[in-house]
């Protein structure tokens, strides 16, 4: 079976989606049937966390290819969704997942409808979220989730959440 590895460190983003996209149709395209991708992130943007979440978790279940996932130390707020979009996930040791609610950042002036309809997007981001979370066992309450929280990779791998545990990458 033909394996191939992609590295992900920095903010999660529109951008950072497409270029990936791109690179997984190639190998597709080059018969590769696994592909592993290693994320360190502190985050990013939200909306595009849950589309990579999403199209990660569409390839896994209708392409011919397996997209698994590597927390290396840290997966932040939008790119916890990148990680648990892996068909199998793993953790190297003393990883962490660092979960949270949606924030926006706003600049500028804006007229009440610009703020309601804003509030609404995080509203649905956060739903969305805490879907996500349920639907991947990750067993917190809605008010750890509006605080923040951070679950260890022990943690996660007595939820069922990770897959294994690794001490060295080189081992994964």
């Amino acid at each position: 079976m033909s394996r191939a590895f992609i590295e992900i460190k920095g903010e999660v983003s529109p951008k950072l989606n497409n270029i990936l996209l791109f690179r997984i149709e190639k190998l597709i395209e080059k018969g590769i049937a696994e592909v592993d991708i290693a994320i360190e992130s502190g985050g990013g943007s939200s909306e595009a966390g849950i589309e990579a979440y999403t199209f990660f978790k569409s390839y896994n279940d209708s392409k011919n290819i397996s997209i698994n996932t590597i927390n290396l130390f840290t997966c932040a707020s939008s790119a916890v969704m990148y990680f648990l979009g892996g068909k199998v996930k793993t953790s190297i040791q003393g990883g962490n997942l660092l979960i949270h609610e949606g924030v926006s950042c706003l600049q500028g002036n804006y007229k009440q409808r610009e703020l309601q309809e804003r509030l609404l997007m995080l509203e649905n981001i956060n739903n969305k979220y805490i879907s996500i979370l349920e639907n991947n066992n990750i067993e917190i309450t809605k008010e750890q989730y509006y605080q923040g929280i951070s679950l260890s990779d022990r943690r996660l791998s007595e939820m069922g959440v990770i897959d294994k545990i690794s001490d060295k990458i080189d081992t994964i």
